[in-house]
């Protein structure tokens, strides 16, 4: 069975409750060109169990949506996965990340940043990123982070 522990449905309002959850919002500005590595985002006042992403390429006249993908833990186990966004009609899945800046039809781009989850810390999380190619422009990686519960 799987759920939240201690978090129950009000099935006559559809609120949840019984439960702490906590969310914030955040923004991150990368540059592509940075080397593969980690980054740490604090701040968050909590340790989240899920996370949720989106990459957007902001180095052009308008935003372009490149990917979308979460990350929840349960016990010690990091799950992930991202949607990217190749064109209007098309899109590819990359299991084992959650973000992606490939705009590639084959989901792996010779240039382009992806990140996967390394952990969900006391303030925040840690990922890591790994740079293909020579990619260049910046791109803003908007996050929404949650602590759910206990997750089963």
């Amino acid at each position: 069975m799987s759920g939240i522990r201690g978090v129950s449905p009000n099935m006559r309002s559809g609120v949840i409750g019984a439960g702490i959850i906590k969310a914030k919002m955040g923004n991150y500005q990368f540059d592509q060109s940075m080397a593969s590595g980690t980054v740490s985002i604090t701040g968050v006042g909590f340790q989240g169990n899920f996370i949720e992403g989106w990459v957007n390429y902001t180095a052009s006249s308008s935003a372009i949506l490149r990917s979308y993908g979460y990350a929840k833990i349960v016990g010690s186990t990091i799950t992930q996965q991202c949607t990217q966004f190749i064109s209007d009609t098309s899109n590819s899945t990359l299991s084992g990340y959650f973000a992606s800046s490939s705009d590639a039809t084959s989901g792996v781009d010779t240039n382009m940043q992806k990140f996967s989850l390394t952990s969900f810390d006391l303030d925040g999380f840690t990922f890591a990123n790994t740079k293909s190619g020579t990619p260049s422009s910046t791109h803003g990686f908007t996050y929404i982070i949650y602590y759910l519960g206990d997750m089963l």
